[in-house]
């Protein structure tokens, strides 16, 4: 599906089933799959591929702060369909943070 800007489109156009991108190792990727999970590793048994709930950041990150997470250091990847989150117990400088979350994020940014 051409148009990356908006999932919704997706759906308006009856197109759930029609892939949206690529992984780097040629795996189709449809919006089904994004909402409820990845389905060829869920039809092979890994039901942690399943999806039990959706998020937008904003949701995801309220949920780390209502659960205790003090910070969180995140965002989204339009390009790849990802959102990434880092979280902290602790107040941390920004600075410490950087340098915390640069590992973790180096396939997102």
């Amino acid at each position: 599906y051409k148009n990356k800007s908006s999932l919704g489109n997706t759906f308006i156009d009856d197109k759930l089933l029609e892939p949206l991108y690529e992984t780097s190792d040629g795996h189709k990727i449809a919006p089904i799959d994004i909402l409820y999970g990845w389905r060829a590793p869920i039809a092979l048994g890994n039901e942690y591929m399943a999806h039990k709930g959706g998020f937008t950041y904003s949701v995801l990150n309220d949920a780390f702060i209502e659960a205790g997470f003090k910070m969180n250091y995140g965002g989204r990847n339009p390009d790849r369909w990802e959102l990434f989150i880092i979280s902290f117990k602790q107040e941390k400088l920004q600075e410490e943070i950087n340098t915390i979350a640069k590992p973790f994020l180096k396939n997102f940014i």
